[in-house]
């Protein structure tokens, strides 16, 4: 009921369709579904969608349901939505899958600068829903001189670059960003291949596919631990055992294209 009333928010006037089994072919249920927008939203209890009562592929299996019918699945964790950071840039997705960012500047506009981690993390930790990591080059559109969207590669050791973050200025969507920031680095690297991932539990890849590139695969789900006290936190191979034993479950996600 608090998202419904936050999606309310963005646009009152929305054709939603809840708890409906009539949209995926094998008659799973999705909570929210937007016709208008071929986009469904599902909100995972951390309990109820732990693997106490779903498999580790559950998530996976759904979002390429909803892929296969030209639907992208977007999958809010109760763990994400109950940290407000997150629960801010989530609401910022959902305005920008629906088209509800009114500011809108287009990237010819934009002059591009390379910025250092410094720079980038002020904007990833801001908006970016795994905050900032750092990079080797990192470049940004700068519009009146606001960083209003970035790019950062590292290199690769099997398929020389990878994008490991690609971010959007907070409430500002540039038209054509994506594209000037990779021509950029592709005229400055002149690289053979670059590679990235994209979070399927967000998002469909389309943006990368415009770009040129090539699906390849999927990673398979992603795991977090449900601990006994019910805090969620990441998976971590130094703390394998640890976590084993203090935790009641996993949280399986959509993992990454």
């Amino acid at each position: 009921f608090c998202f419904l009333f936050y999606l309310k928010e963005i646009e009152p006037k929305i054709n939603l369709i809840t708890n409906s089994r009539k949209i995926l072919e094998n008659g799973q249920e999705l909570d929210i579904y937007l016709p208008e927008y071929k986009l469904a939203i599902e909100f995972n209890g951390k309990y109820w969608h732990s693997s106490l009562h779903k498999d580790s592929k559950y998530h996976l299996k759904k979002s390429k349901l909803a892929q296969e019918k030209g639907i992208r699945l977007i999958h809010i964790w109760e763990y994400e939505w109950d940290n407000i950071k997150q629960r801010e840039k989530i609401i910022y997705l959902i305005k920008t899958a629906l088209g509800k960012i009114e500011n809108r500047i287009y990237a010819r506009k934009c002059i591009i600068k390379q910025i250092s981690n410094k720079e980038a993390k002020i904007l990833n930790n801001k908006v970016h829903l795994q905050n900032h990591r750092g990079a080797q080059i990192t470049y940004g559109l700068f519009y009146n001189n606001e960083l209003v969207q970035l790019m950062s590669f590292n290199k690769h050791p099997k398929y020389e670059w990878e994008i490991i973050r690609g971010c959007p200025g907070s409430n500002v969507v540039v038209i054509g960003g994506v594209s000037k920031l990779f021509k950029h680095f592709i005229k400055e690297h002149n690289p053979n291949k670059i590679f990235s991932y994209c979070d399927f539990n967000k998002f469909n890849g389309i943006s990368y596919e415009k770009l040129g590139m090539k699906f390849i695969g999927y990673t398979g789900p992603d795991m977090k631990w449900l601990l006994k006290n019910f805090e969620v936190v990441n998976r971590n191979p130094n703390k394998h055992k640890e976590l084993k034993s203090n935790s009641i479950a996993q949280l399986y996600g959509a993992g990454s294209k």
